[in-house]
């Protein structure tokens, strides 16, 4: 395989680092969530774990932080969370621990993992106007001021105004945004539009084409089927670290110690190799809806 970018594991590859067969308890989930992460990490570090001090807190740490006011400014910083931890002194910096979810696992003895209360999910999208003047303050003004108004683009993720209309049903709401994404997904593409008197006006799309992932397949058999398919993409990232560590090479990488008992009667052939790859980065692309899914599982193993 040709192509393989720099990556962490081409120096150190240890056996908690892809023989996933050593699971138990069926935390692949909460495995596949910390590995994803670990490998998105050192893919966007070039090949490194980064050893910068990181920001960290507790649930508690957050819903007092949601409640502060800035006595100075005399503004609510409770949408800001991190900005409004960091004043009040809550939280903590602290080194950051890459170590593999099993060897963390096996150093607890596999002991039952607590309970934790549900993500808000909502994080991952909502914004508070502070942060929005902050990160793209002076984006939002040119955006403000110029005509076509261009794109405000955060990686893959863009930054646009809404408005809500609370008299309205939630799923009412729903089938309209649902409506927009349709229409607003990024094309990349550009055109003509023709107006009812013949004059023609040329449009372009700013933005990257971004196609919507392909699904994650539902789960038909329970829970059974739900873990079928996270091995699958577990195995997948074992594949992709060997083949990674062996610098391309698919035949060096399944003779591999204990490899070919954890890959069984696949990855024979190098195309097998190239649709591991594949699997990892679409599911680097879907971290978040990973860790709904497995966090949805968890719950439900719980009742």
């Amino acid at each position: 395989m040709k192509d393989i970018p720099a990556n962490v594991w081409r120096t150190s590859l240890n056996e908690d680092d892809w023989n996933f067969l050593q699971i138990q308890n069926d935390e692949w989930p909460q495995c596949l969530c910390s590995e994803l992460w670990r490998e998105k990490t050192q893919a966007e570090h070039n090949g490194n774990f980064p050893s910068e001090l990181i920001y960290s807190w507790t649930h508690e740490d957050m819903r007092r932080a949601s409640r502060l006011v800035d006595t100075v400014l005399g503004l609510n910083t409770g949408g800001d969370i991190v900005e409004s931890m960091k004043r009040a002194r809550l939280g903590k910096l602290e080194k950051p621990d890459w170590t593999p979810y099993i060897s963390l696992r096996k150093k607890a003895l596999w002991k039952p993992l607590p309970k934790k209360p549900p993500q808000d999910r909502t994080s991952w999208i909502a914004l508070d106007w502070h942060g929005v003047y902050r990160h793209w303050g002076e984006e939002i003004e040119y955006a403000g001021t110029h005509i076509p108004a261009p794109s405000i683009m955060d990686g893959e993720t863009e930054i646009v105004p809404f408005r809500i209309p609370w008299d309205w049903r939630d799923d009412e709401i729903i089938v309209v945004f649902a409506q927009w994404l349709k229409d607003n997904r990024p094309k990349g593409e550009s055109g003509f539009y023709v107006h009812s008197w013949g004059e023609k006006t040329h449009w372009a799309d700013d933005r990257p084409r971004i196609d919507e992932p392909p699904a994650m397949p539902k789960a038909k058999g329970g829970a059974g089927s739900y873990l079928r398919q996270v091995k699958k993409i577990l195995k997948a990232l074992a594949a992709w670290r060997l083949i990674q560590h062996y610098k391309g090479s698919h035949i060096k990488a399944r003779a591999h110690p204990g490899a070919l008992k954890y890959l069984g009667q696949t990855y024979y052939h190098a195309s097998e190799w190239t649709d591991a790859k594949k699997t990892v980065q679409a599911a680097l692309k879907q971290i978040p809806h990973i860790y709904a899914q497995a966090e949805d599982f968890a719950l439900t193993k719980k009742k």
